[in-house]
């Protein structure tokens, strides 16, 4: 079981500063690597958080290493987290959005304060959203506390 560092929220606080903004980049600023950054950020051995992930550099093989790991709920599961509907986020939950980006990947996020949201979109980068502009289907799913 992964459990959350006693000053999570200001882990969490100091990783979102430093991505937002910043272009798209397979493998650095990707939905993806946002999520497994945040969770290391927050988390206590959360390292594989999402799954052993290979380093990719692209399109192809971020599919490549998804293909691998598999489904980003399964391993959020095996982590213990909890989901819960989109309407009882709270900051620090991981987010899996329907649909998928651009390239047939899945739209991954993390919940913020002040009902906002962090994810990665090719070509609009590193941003911060609104979590009442999110899918109703979406969920969220709550790490270790």
């Amino acid at each position: 079981m992964t459990a959350r560092h006693d000053d999570w929220e200001e882990r969490l606080g100091e990783y979102v500063s430093a991505k937002v903004g910043k272009s798209f980049r397979w493998g650095s600023t990707d939905c993806g690597s946002l999520v497994r950054g945040a969770a290391k950020a927050m988390c206590k051995g959360a390292r594989n958080q999402l799954g052993p992930v290979q380093p990719y550099r692209s399109r192809t093989a971020a599919v490549k290493s998804l293909e691998h790991i598999g489904a980003p709920s399964a391993h959020l599961e095996a982590s213990d987290a909890v989901s819960v509907p989109l309407g009882f986020a709270q900051p620090g939950d991981i987010l899996i959005m329907p649909g998928d980006d651009e390239y047939g990947l899945p739209r991954l996020g993390v919940a913020l304060g002040a009902g906002r949201l962090l994810s990665s979109l090719p070509g609009h980068g590193v941003y911060l959203g609104r979590l009442n502009g999110c899918p109703p289907e979406t969920i969220a799913w709550r790490l270790p506390a």
